[in-house]
């Protein structure tokens, strides 16, 4: 019988149609099958062994668009390590790893205690091209994960499954992803990219656990995964790659397995710690970027309008996360119309600035090519969203040309009475809704500096 040719080298374009694609279709939450490919993510088992034999991959405890990242074994050193892999083709690397050196030298021996360390970092070759390494201190889910996941004790009174957190741990959440801010913002640095994801917790316990405990089983996660056992430690479960045509593929890894992050090693103590990760948008502040990755509902008006950007873009971002934190509830609930549509997507967002901030000042709305679809000469408004063809010129809202008519109802009493828990008397929430209207202004430069904010009374409350 002669043996099956090879399949050939796939396209480093990822398939734009169903029949492009090199495998069947996998339903198990985890990275794209499809990303494995020449330019693209680095196979991973578990076991695998990385910078000459240093580092050995245990568990897999995330994935994203331009990485795996799995909990290994620092075998020389017998600790526990996280290792970052990155997709072949991405070329930022190289800033990250700036940001994280110019860190050290104008740290020199201070330690940062609210932004996760990098320890070490190199090169791996795979059949997909070259891949920077990056390798962390170990660290715990996510803001995002952690809220979905928080015991019942922990969650806040009446919350579904997405938050708030409780009062208490909103309260630290938001002191200490300040106090990091305040970290970067001392050394030059701005983080760029501030939001829920990029807040992770701390865990304990890992210097005495056994690899047995920690590591995913790979033959229990199959097994569960065709029926034949119950679920696996850590409900990570796993599933074989195959290929549409039957041929073996050395591009992908054989198995993809489920993400187990360490959920049940996280500190919830009164005492818990947070670190912000991720360092792959930050820049320096006397060297700003043109653009920015700013989650779209975190966006300050200058990113949105393609202002000067500084380091006062961390400042409006955190304003919007202090609203998260306390109520659940994204201050603004932007529409994403796609990547092919973002003018759709930033007059939506500029509508909500309008309705919870007030009117654009000119110096803005002269740089905002759909305000005249929006609002009349008065500054009335004859559109109410950006999916409206009709033109409504009875309902329209007459406001100042500068805002100021609007200003005192920036971030609404009512609004913000209606979604704050209810541990928040009105005297505390006055004081919340003072602090979110001196960060959420239109003008950067009247934002406040992360200095002023920790002088801030409701934050230097915050033990």
């Amino acid at each position: 019988m002669p043996t099956p040719s090879p399949p050939p080298t796939p396209n480093p374009e990822m398939p734009r149609c169903d029949a492009e694609e090199r495998f069947e279709r996998i339903t198990l939450p985890v990275e794209w099958v499809e990303s494995y490919r020449p330019g693209g993510l680095h196979p991973v088992h578990l076991n695998d062994l990385f910078k000459d034999g240093q580092y050995r991959t245990i568990r897999k405890v995330g994935n994203g668009s331009f990485s795996t990242v799995w909990l290994a074994v620092d075998q020389p050193n017998a600790k526990f390590v996280v290792l970052k892999i990155i997709r072949a083709s991405f070329n930022d690397v190289g800033k990250e790893l700036d940001i994280y050196h110019q860190l050290k030298r104008l740290s020199r021996d201070e330690y940062m205690l609210h932004l996760v360390q990098l320890l070490d970092h190199f090169e791996h070759r795979g059949p997909n091209g070259k891949h920077c390494c990056l390798v962390f201190e170990v660290m715990g889910p996510s803001a995002s994960y952690m809220v979905e996941n928080l015991p019942p004790e922990l969650k806040s009174p009446g919350a579904g499954n997405y938050g708030p957190f409780q009062v208490w741990m909103a309260k630290s959440i938001i002191k200490q992803v300040l106090l990091a801010v305040h970290e970067l913002h001392e050394r030059g640095v701005a983080h760029g990219d501030l939001h829920y994801g990029n807040i992770l917790f701390t865990v304990k316990g890992l210097s005495t656990s056994h690899e047995k405990e920690l590591a995913q089983n790979l033959e229990e996660s199959l097994a569960y995964e065709s029926g034949k056992l119950p679920p696996p430690k850590f409900s990570a479960r796993a599933t074989v790659v195959r290929r549409i045509d039957g041929k073996e593929d050395r591009w992908a890894p054989e198995y993809l397995i489920q993400d187990a992050p360490l959920l049940n090693y996280v500190d919830l103590s009164y005492s818990f710690v947070i670190k912000l990760s991720d360092v792959g948008a930050a820049f320096m502040i006397a060297n700003p970027p043109t653009t920015c990755v700013t989650p779209i509902s975190l966006r300050a008006p200058e990113i949105i309008l393609d202002l000067p950007l500084d380091q006062r873009i961390d400042i409006w971002s955190f304003g919007c996360l202090i609203f998260e934190m306390i109520t659940g509830q994204r201050l603004f609930a932007v529409s994403s119309f796609g990547d092919d549509e973002m003018i759709e997507t930033n007059d939506d967002h500029l509508l909500q600035f309008c309705d919870t901030l007030g009117h654009l000042p000119l110096s803005l709305r002269s740089k905002w090519a759909g305000h005249s679809r929006y609002f009349g000469p008065d500054l009335e408004k004859i559109r109410t969203n950006v999916e409206s063809d009709e033109v409504d010129v009875e309902d329209g809202d007459a406001g100042s040309g500068d805002g100021a008519e609007k200003e005192g109802e920036l971030v609404s009493w009512d609004r913000f009475a209606a979604e704050k828990p209810v541990e928040i008397g009105d005297v505390e929430a006055a004081e919340i809704l003072q602090l979110l209207r001196s960060i959420l202004q239109y003008d950067p430069n009247a934002r406040p500096t992360t200095g002023q904010l920790l002088e801030h009374p409701w934050i230097a409350a915050i033990k």
